[in-house]
């Protein structure tokens, strides 16, 4: 997770190695890990509002806005599969 966080603050996409790294199969958080992962990434979430202007979202882990924060995180991090439980709300998982 480390290396995959440093590779998203430097901007790279390591495609210079000789083997590209084997995918994490399944990467199961919380709503609060979700989060701190997104600031180890320096993955910042926006939704764009209906004038087009991206706005910092604070209810991010429902619908359309948890799936693209899921499928940003699982590249960065080169996963698979990205579960995140969401207490009594149940979960979401992106394959």
């Amino acid at each position: 997770l480390a290396k995959g966080c440093a590779m998203a603050r430097e901007g790279s996409d390591d495609s210079s190695s000789e083997e590209s790294p084997k995918k994490l199969a399944l990467l199961k958080l919380n709503e609060e890990e979700l989060c701190i992962l997104e600031q180890w990434c320096d993955l910042k979430f926006t939704s764009s509002s209906s004038d087009g202007i991206g706005t910092e979202s604070d209810d991010g882990l429902t619908g359309s806005i948890l799936k693209r924060r899921m499928e940003q995180l699982a590249k960065v991090l080169n996963t698979q599969r990205l579960c995140v439980t969401r207490g009594k709300d149940g979960a979401a998982l992106l394959c």
